[in-house]
Parts: structure tokens; C-alpha cells; sequence
């Protein structure tokens, strides 16, 4: 299954304005087709643009524009592979937390 990481410290904090938000998605089946992200709770995915080689088996990065505004906010990223693998919302407990791949909301306070 794919999986995400958005790149931010945990939590975050950024400046209000236009931010360029990155990261990086791995699926182990294949090649990252797409990713999507959603802010604070929001059911719509809008497109990340990938950004250089996208190679089977390995890390594609990703990014896109975000007008931040003051105030707590949640971001988060799914990734879709070629295979049509879409990354979770949800995954059952794991008490190691080995080879997590749901979809995990990233903390980003905004001054």
C-alpha cells in the first residue's frame, strides 16, 4: 500500500501566506501515480504535483501551494500507485506500528 509524509516538523508552525508544502509518498507495488491532499477535515482531495523521477520502489516527492491563514490546522496527503493501490483513511491497530500506511493528519499552526 502507498504511503506519505508530509515534510514538516510535528507539529508545525508557519507563517500565514503563500506556503509550498512537500513531501514524499512510496507505494512498494509500483510507481506513485497521483497524490491528493485535504485540509482541515475537508472530504474534497485536491492534486499535489509530482515533482522529479517517480521510480518503482522508491520515494516520489511531491508539493503543492497552500494560502495559510492564521489559526490550528490539519493537512493531509494520500497517494495513489499506478496499480490503483490508494492509500487508507484507516488501518487496524498495530501495537508495533510496523509498515503503517494510513492517512495521518499533520498538526499546522499558522501565526
Amino acid at each position: 500500500m502507498p504511503k506519505s509524509a508530509i515534510e514538516l516538523p510535528w507539529p508545525a508552525t508557519l507563517r500565514s501566506g503563500r506556503q509550498t508544502i512537500t513531501g514524499r509518498s512510496w507505494s512498494g507495488g509500483a510507481a506513485i501515480a497521483r497524490v491528493e491532499y485535504a485540509l482541515d477535515g475537508d472530504t474534497q482531495w485536491r492534486p499535489a504535483q509530482l515533482v522529479g523521477p517517480n521510480l518503482h520502489g522508491a520515494w516520489a516527492r511531491w508539493r503543492f501551494a497552500w494560502n495559510a491563514r492564521p489559526g490550528i490546522h490539519e493537512l493531509r496527503v494520500r497517494a495513489t500507485d499506478v496499480l490503483g493501490n490508494v492509500q487508507p483513511e484507516a488501518v487496524p491497530w498495530n501495537a508495533l506500528g510496523y509498515l503503517y500506511d494510513g492517512v495521518v493528519g499533520h498538526p499546522v499552526e499558522v501565526l
